[in-house]
């Protein structure tokens, strides 16, 4: 890691140590300033995108505690931006100083919780995002890493990413050298061979590469721990700022023929309340006027959907409005991409508890047909009620089941 990469945090801080230890009273005849710590510090940055208003709090590296946390190491006095109840609450640009108490020693787990991210990696002013991107709040998702105790009056780099995450998560045997060597391995599988973990991640290959993640996740927080999994236990990868996904779904829009009359149908799954269904949607979707489309859920008393033993049927408004390209990003699958294009439906949906999720949802969903025409035994996937709006429509094909879709063409 270069000399200069809290440049700035640790000249402040140094600044802020050099008056906290100054004897005497001010002119004014106050108090004395309070002595700080004489151990070590760390300095370092939330960063999925830099992260504003993350709290940075530091904990005794113990292997054998389910999340590996010990006791609480406080902050101390010099500490930067600001002190939280022992914590560190970061500013705009993520990063943060930590003065360490000098009884700490041994190794320290390093986590930030909360604070927001900009989808673009810009800084997030706390308002909006400097380079236009959208603000994302990390919500219960976590940073982390492990660092050793620097000696006293030594400062070691710690920053966190979802990479250094990531590595703790595979590390077996947790440890600064067991965290180490994870980290490597997973540098190496994004093309980052012989990458530290304390390197800059505001800066060369390894901030292409996190801006390489954000783009597949978009502006979404909700799939941020899949992709630590899928990181961690090496089923995604990646090298020069691109992601390796294991498939990229390839979606094509409803031809004029193909949208005559369109019906979607969700093979036999069990839902999580544990009943067994099929789904139906029908719709028309000619140009230019809404019309009436029909949703029914086949229910049935065994897993192998044989004999229906009931059925709820509804109706819903449908207007077809056009086609758009499919963004390239990771579909609800972090670990397929989806690309092509699809046609755009507005589905507006009752309030109805039957229908679950879909409950008086009214939005534009992507129609994303896989095969070259609609005809039996034809998949597509339809846009995750949950994903976030781009451009007006959810964005991200739900690949939790694939529907058979037929047409009339």
């Amino acid at each position: 890691m270069t000399n200069n990469f809290f440049g700035t945090l640790c000249a402040v801080a140094a600044a802020a140590l050099s008056l906290a230890g100054c004897g005497g009273s001010g002119g004014g005849g106050g108090p004395s300033p309070t002595p700080t710590s004489s151990g070590g510090s760390i300095t370092g940055q939330a960063f999925k995108g830099p992260t504003r208003g993350a709290t940075v709090c530091l904990y005794a590296l113990d292997p054998a505690a389910p999340d590996r946390k010990g006791a609480a190491v406080p902050a101390q006095p010099g500490s930067l931006p600001t002190i939280d109840n022992g914590c560190i609450v970061t500013g705009g640009d993520g990063q943060f100083h930590v003065q360490l108490p000098d009884t700490a020693t041994g190794e320290l787990l390093v986590e930030s919780t909360g604070g927001t991210y900009c989808s673009d990696e810009s800084t997030f002013d706390g308002t909006s995002c400097a380079h236009g991107g959208a603000p994302v709040p990390m919500g219960s998702n976590a940073l982390r890493t492990v660092v050793s105790v620097p000696g006293s009056g030594r400062t070691a780099s710690a920053p966190l990413t979802v990479l250094t995450t990531a590595a703790v998560g595979a590390a077996g045997a947790l440890g600064a050298a067991g965290f180490n060597t994870a980290y490597a391995t997973v540098a190496s599988n994004f093309g980052l061979a012989g990458t530290a973990a304390n390197a800059d991640p505001a800066s060369g290959a390894l901030n292409n590469m996190l801006r390489g993640l954000s783009r597949h996740l978009g502006a979404d927080n909700r799939l941020i721990a899949s992709l630590v999994e899928r990181i961690a236990d090496g089923t995604l990868t990646g090298g020069h700022g691109e992601i390796t996904p294991v498939a990229t779904v390839i979606g094509r829009a409803l031809l004029s023929d193909e949208r005559r009359q369109v019906m979607l149908a969700l093979a036999c799954f069990t839902d999580a309340d544990g009943i067994h269904q099929e789904h139906v949607y029908s719709m028309f979707l000619p140009e230019g006027r809404a019309t009436r489309g029909s949703f029914t859920a086949y229910h049935y008393g065994d897993a192998a959907c044989d004999g229906p033993i009931g059925q709820i049927s509804v109706g819903f408004d449908v207007e077809y409005l056009g086609s758009v390209d499919v963004p390239r990003q990771a579909t609800t699958d972090v670990r397929k991409a989806q690309a092509g294009n699809a046609s755009v439906a507005r589905l507006a949906f009752p309030v109805d508890s039957r229908l679950g999720e879909h409950s008086g949802v009214d939005a534009n969903f992507m129609i994303a047909r896989i095969d070259d025409a609609c005809h039996s035994n034809a998949k597509a996937y339809l846009s995750a009620v949950d994903s976030p709006v781009q451009g007006g429509v959810l964005s991200r094909l739900d690949m939790s089941q694939p529907y058979t879709i037929y047409c009339e063409n």
